[in-house]
């Protein structure tokens, strides 16, 4: 094991001595546990009817960001989907396939636009 550093801070003409990060893996496994842990305390007064008002509006905009992430992922499948449905399609049929699938695209934009 190697030596322990200690590390002196000067604060305000008196030396503090602080004690060396403990990087062992079980140590590091706590540390994560109680950033976890601390985190669910957060979420737990905003629920309640502690939390301040910056609090709540930092998580509501948290929120709003992976709701237009998630909405803006499903839109590239369904784009995604609607091309290779046309592929499909054009080789089954054998036909065009540029006008099919300009056709196809229109068809899930509105779908799109009408579910939200």
């Amino acid at each position: 094991m190697a030596p322990a550093q200690q590390i002196i801070v000067n604060a305000g003409g008196r030396a503090t001595i602080v004690a060396p990060a403990d990087n062992r893996p079980r140590a590091l496994r706590r540390k994560d546990l109680k950033k976890v842990q601390k985190k669910r305390q957060a979420r737990k007064g905003l629920e309640s009817k502690v939390a301040s008002h910056e609090e709540l509006l930092r998580e509501a905009e948290r929120l709003e960001r992976a709701a237009a992430a998630e909405e803006a992922e499903v839109r590239r499948k369904r784009e995604k989907a609607a091309e290779l449905w046309q592929k499909a399609e054009a080789q089954n049929k054998g036909g065009d396939e540029g006008v099919a699938l300009a056709v196809r695209v229109k068809e899930t934009a509105e779908q799109d636009h009408q579910m939200q």
